[in-house]
């Protein structure tokens, strides 16, 4: 890309306002992903009756990290979007399907957490409801948070100076925690007008850019991957009109143009 070419790129307009940064790719780390053949070796009694045991006490430390992200809530929407997680890890019935997994067919733990949520996921996608199916994406967040904390883990994000963020879509803690550093913008691929990311974009005073393919198509043909333009300076996003740009002069071409964000 020359020095100075701004390129233009459209999204659907989430959240208002303008957000100028240096751009972060959020990349997943690799998830426990259960054995394709399912031929996973089976535990003994006496095992699953202590993996029961640790199957509790990992609920019970993720609660006390979404309890302390709940009594620092910058807002009373942060706050409701925060306890909608909370009440995902703490349905009955998922923990007695996930328990049940483990202590009646004797299923590794991460083995049962994964089946046990796709199975909730796949009912959710399904549900014919768009509020519910833009749910999955908490959903599957309080999973991977529970893998996680199985493996003693935590979610980190190495966000320095003003970002703006790119990643596939955003759960609600990734989205909080994120803010509360140096955020100041989302492009997502994946993210509705009822999803909670957008709904704490608003909140949050975060602009935010929806239905982005932005590693691939136009956008790679403007400037190749996102791996290789993470460095070339700031870019500009406008959560009002739906628009990002890519370039050194970007933001003073739309003042230039005289664009309304």
């Amino acid at each position: 890309m020359s020095e100075g070419v701004a390129h233009i790129l459209h999204g659907t307009a989430a959240s208002a306002g303008v957000g100028v940064g240096r751009p972060f790719v959020l990349k997943r780390e690799e998830r426990y992903e259960p054995s394709a053949s399912g031929a996973e070796e089976k535990l003994t009694a006496d095992e699953a009756a202590s993996v029961l045991v640790h199957w509790h006490e990992i609920v019970g430390q993720l609660r006390g990290r979404y309890d302390a992200l709940i009594g620092s809530a910058e807002s009373e929407v942060v706050r409701r979007v925060l306890e909608a997680q909370r009440m995902i890890l703490m349905d009955p019935e998922l923990q007695r399907q996930v328990g049940r997994a483990v202590q009646e067919e004797l299923n590794p733990l991460l083995s049962a957490i994964h089946r046990e949520f796709a199975g909730w996921a796949d009912r959710w996608a399904s549900s014919g409801a768009e509020w519910v199916e833009e749910r999955v994406a908490d959903l599957l967040s309080v999973r991977d948070d529970l893998v996680l904390t199985a493996q003693g883990k935590k979610r980190e994000y190495p966000l320095s100076g003003q970002t703006i963020l790119f990643a596939d879509e955003l759960a609600p803690v990734e989205m909080i925690s994120m803010a509360r550093t140096s955020l100041q913008g989302l492009v997502l691929l994946r993210a509705g007008q009822t999803s909670h990311a957008v709904i704490l974009a608003k909140s949050l005073g975060l602009p935010c850019v929806v239905g982005v393919d932005w590693d691939g198509g136009r956008a790679r043909e403007a400037y190749g991957s996102v791996g290789g333009w993470q460095c070339r300076g700031s870019l500009v996003i406008g959560g009002r009109c739906g628009t990002w740009v890519v370039g050194g002069n970007g933001k003073c071409r739309l003042a230039r143009e005289g664009w309304h964000w």
